[in-house]
């Protein structure tokens, strides 16, 4: 498959997406009810009740659409590197480091979540709301982040620095 192919296919997912998108606004909008001569209060209830169903659709229709892209880019991402693996090292290099980020931040994670503001019963209750995996899942991305960040400022300092060495000489 070429790179062509590629942006037709590619081109063609996103217009299909888009289109289904824009259909379900469309039907949302043309959906709403009549609120005239209600509250504030009873509009947003009504409104809300009538459009649910249509959030719903841009929910599941969003999951598809990041599930699709996701395995379009494994697959094409796959099918590029078995032509020229020689190629792929560079990438696969980077998977395995971002994987060893993800694993350090899991190892650093714990299930600790510091309820900023919340009083003692509240805290118990979200902590009984929130499974212990979730709570620690969340610490794991939160430490992904900070890694990420400070590699990335470290990146930005040694090529500054390598970029000054380099024209001094």
């Amino acid at each position: 498959m070429n790179d062509k192919s590629i942006r037709i296919i590619s081109l063609g997912a996103g217009l299909i997406v888009g289109g289904l998108g824009l259909l379900l606004v469309v039907l949302t909008l043309a959906s709403l009810p009549n609120t005239a001569g209600l509250d504030d209060v009873m509009k947003n209830k009504k409104i809300m009740d009538t459009v649910d169903a249509f959030l719903n659709g841009f929910f599941y229709l969003t999951y598809l659409a990041i599930l699709a892209c996701a395995g379009l880019a494994i697959f094409f991402g796959v099918l590029k590197a078995a032509k020229n693996p020689a190629k792929a090292k560079g990438s696969l290099i980077g998977i395995v480091a971002l994987a060893l980020v993800f694993a350090i931040g899991w190892a650093l994670a714990d299930d600790t979540i510091y309820w900023v503001g919340k009083r003692p019963d509240e805290i118990a209750k979200l902590n009984e709301e929130i499974s212990s995996t979730a709570r620690r899942f969340s610490g794991m991305a939160v430490n992904a982040m900070y890694i990420l960040m400070l590699l990335a400022v470290l990146s930005l300092l040694g090529g500054e620095v390598y970029r000054l060495v380099k024209t001094r000489r």
